[in-house]
């Protein structure tokens, strides 16, 4: 019977998994990686620039709701960052469904404030100017999901049976 050891294994196995002969060491040195593993690193670090806006819109999200007590969608707003973690196309559908609504409250929110400051006689074109881009930031995130890399990453080329 073979036994298929991965690279990490088979340098504790030739090196009696001493870490002072430098054998699991090695095998975690860039020198030891393959093309294919730097690849996968890079991929990786792109697709989480990528979720960068992602991120910074359900944040920026959640102090909305932090700001008004609103503790039940502060919450679903960082379980739903935690979506980001699952590679399923269920979980990049949750989050630009978070994205989409999000903007919808951004919009809401923008309504409600320009119509409490015209009560006033104050100005709010810079109010609607600024959370008009906040919706629309957040939205363009939603369209993160889009990207070939992101595609590829939570599977959603595939088709959604047995997902």
């Amino acid at each position: 019977m073979v036994q298929v050891l991965s690279p990490l294994q088979q340098a504790s196995h030739e090196h009696s998994g001493s870490p002072t002969n430098g054998g699991l060491l090695r095998a975690l040195s860039w020198e030891s990686r393959t093309d294919s593993d730097a690849g996968m690193i890079h991929d990786l670090a792109m697709l989480a620039l990528q979720l960068v806006p992602t991120i910074l819109s359900l944040l920026v999200l959640a102090a909305h709701f932090w700001r008004h007590a609103n503790l039940p969608f502060v919450v679903i707003s960082f379980v739903v960052i935690g979506l980001l973690s699952i590679r399923r196309a269920w979980a990049a559908r949750i989050v630009q469904i978070a994205l989409t609504l999000g903007a919808i409250e951004w919009i809401r929110s923008a309504v409600d404030l320009a119509g409490v400051r015209a009560e006033f006689g104050l100005p709010y074109g810079r109010l609607l100017v600024i959370l008009g881009g906040v919706a629309a930031f957040s939205i363009c995130s939603a369209f993160t999901f889009r990207a070939r890399r992101a595609r590829r990453w939570y599977r959603l080329d595939r088709p959604s049976h047995g997902q």
